[in-house]
């Protein structure tokens, strides 16, 4: 995940700030550098995990729906394609995922309006649209589903912007950088079989 561009970058902002700041600590600098490459790290998994946080918010929908007291037939039949997602399922296996998850103890949960305003607006596109349609159900396509919702949706999200400031200045900076990450897994992760 960490490659060339983001450790140049990072060192050349370490370097600006090692020259600007008057005490010159070298060990400062190094420690401030590693700082801030595992918090972009850190950004690279919590943008992995909102792709978990809407498979589970659609669910937790779904599921409200079908526990009504009289849901009408079309509530009843709901398409779990969506929720089923076999590239979302290979993440949520993903071990140094779940291990950011329970160490970093960074959730999505909280932000529930956000994942609210989001799901709507994927609902409601025809991306989504086309993707429910689709007879097609295979591990290839359940990625370059979520790389168009990720290109179309998340990538230059205002909202999600404002959120992921709010959490970690270092985020603001490392986002675009980090998005190219996200997309190299939609290209590299191995096709499992389920």
């Amino acid at each position: 995940m960490i490659n060339r561009v983001l450790i140049r970058l990072k060192i050349i902002q370490i370097v600006f700030a090692y020259y600007q700041n008057g005490s010159k600590n070298i060990d400062s600098a190094e420690k401030e550098l590693f700082f801030s490459i595992s918090k972009a790290y850190d950004l690279y998994n919590y943008l992995l995990t909102l792709l978990i946080a809407l498979k589970n918010y659609a669910k937790k929908r779904v599921e409200t729906t079908k526990s009504k007291l009289a849901p009408t037939k079309e509530e009843q039949l709901v398409n779990m394609k969506f929720i089923e997602n076999k590239f979302i399922a290979q993440l949520e296996e993903n071990i140094q995922l779940n291990e950011f998850i329970v160490c970093q103890k960074k959730s999505w949960e909280e932000e529930e309006s956000f994942l609210k305003e989001l799901y709507n607006t994927i609902l409601a596109s025809d991306i989504y649209k086309e993707y429910m349609a689709s007879d097609e159900s295979s591990h290839d396509a359940d990625k370059l589903f979520w790389r168009k919702i990720y290109k179309q949706f998340i990538l230059k999200n205002e909202t999600l912007d404002l959120l992921l400031e709010e959490q970690s200045l270092y985020w603001n900076d490392d986002k675009e950088i980090v998005d190219t990450f996200v997309f190299g897994c939609f290209i590299q992760l191995p096709c499992i079989v389920f």
